[in-house]
């Protein structure tokens, strides 16, 4: 009886050995999930630290790139703004001396061709010279083909018959003679237009200036003889 107490007492250790063991595995397993969800979790938020390093290090260079590109931008713009205000300046000054070159012209055609006149198309232009009231020039015709017709009011103010032959001259915005006519009764539309002044007679007279150069006249003058 004795040495089977004995293997009973062997054989009831181990199965207390195994029992704790199995108690322990468990908890084993738990901690080491925990271990490993915890290394996982760490790594993600290391990448999530370095991709947010990243990106921000990517935005600060888009940054600093687009500083400089509007620098560059507003540089740009700052030397248009010279430029287009020295040529505003230059068209100014040009202008302005073009103005006085016109006004220097027109002293000296003037100067140079008394009584001159400068040309204005359907206006009543008076002239109060002797014989002749006022005068009207029309611009006709189509394209190059220019015609430059005029209608003047002739008056005899005298007690005398009078018979006024009247040229009409065109000129250039320099002086240069571009045409001329005189009233005749080749140039009169009707016989009517032409022929002696009664005194205190008032007779209308139509005509047109033929151009010997293709040029856009500027002035006109009348002479009677």
């Amino acid at each position: 009886m004795k040495n089977n107490d004995n293997v009973s007492h062997i054989h009831s250790a181990p199965a207390a050995a195994d029992v704790s063991n199995s108690r322990d595995s468990p908890n084993r397993n738990r901690s080491s999930s925990r271990y490993h969800r915890r290394r996982s979790y760490d790594k993600q938020l290391t990448r999530i630290k370095l991709l947010g390093g990243a990106a921000g290090v990517v935005v600060l260079i888009l940054l600093v790139l687009a500083k400089f590109e509007i620098d560059g931008l507003e540089a740009q713009n700052r030397h248009l703004a010279i430029k287009a205000r020295k040529q505003e300046v230059q068209l100014e000054h040009t202008q302005t001396h073009l103005k006085k070159l016109h006004e220097d012209i027109k002293v000296l055609v003037e100067d140079r061709i008394p009584n001159l006149h400068r040309l204005e198309f359907d206006k009543t232009i008076h002239l109060d010279q002797k014989h002749v009231r006022n005068i009207i020039f029309t611009l006709t015709g189509v394209g190059t083909d220019k015609q430059y017709e005029y209608r003047m009011v002739l008056h005899n103010d005298s007690l005398n018959i009078v018979n006024p032959l009247v040229n009409v001259f065109l000129f250039d915005e320099v002086g240069i003679q571009l045409g001329t006519t005189k009233n005749s009764k080749i140039d009169t539309r009707s016989r009517v237009e032409y022929g002696d002044l009664r005194p205190r007679e008032t007779r209308s007279y139509s005509s047109k200036v033929p151009l010997d150069r293709n040029e856009k006249p500027y002035y006109f003058l009348v002479t009677i003889e």
